[in-house]
């Protein structure tokens, strides 16, 4: 049975994190399919203003998905990356790491520099996976267009929007 604190980062991630993402390759793959089609959809002159709408809509679930993923948290708990990385270095010494091998192999793979893992007590392992993300959202340039974008595009409709 998992902490309080592990069923809270498990929500955050599996029913925020990664249910956000699905939203977003979802919406992804949906355009990329309408603009792989594009020539036949033009030369059969049938639907063009449905597909360009519907290309909009999968554009704004993309900028809006990404945007969550990648939210600050300011006043609430919210299901998003950096608060799943707060909250697990807020709560490391309460954490039990799961899998440290999958969690090495994948940094690995990302050729992320890695202590040895095996002196690492879990809250020092946790703590130190939650510098390698802060650090790699953080490098991110990409975050802060889309909340620009989710701001004065698709919320608030600013007349200066991009």
């Amino acid at each position: 049975m998992l902490s309080p604190e592990a069923s809270k980062l498990d929500d955050v991630v599996f029913y925020g994190v990664a249910h956000d993402l699905y939203r977003a390759l979802r919406a992804w793959n949906f355009y990329s399919t309408i603009a792989d089609n594009a020539r036949e959809i033009e030369e059969r002159h049938v639907g063009q203003s449905f597909f360009g709408a519907a290309q909009q809509m999968a554009i704004d679930e993309l900028y809006l998905m990404l945007a969550r993923i990648f939210e600050k948290p300011k006043f609430h708990e919210i299901r998003s990356v950096p608060f799943a990385i707060q909250f697990a270095e807020k709560h490391a010494e309460l954490l039990k790491v799961q899998n440290r091998e999958s969690a090495s192999r994948v940094l690995r793979k990302l050729r992320v520099s890695w202590p040895d893992q095996a002196d690492l007590s879990d809250k020092d392992f946790t703590c130190a996976l939650c510098e390698i993300m802060r650090r790699s959202v953080a490098n991110l340039p990409a975050t802060q267009t889309l909340k620009l974008l989710r701001d004065k595009r698709l919320a608030h409709h600013d007349l200066s929007a991009p």
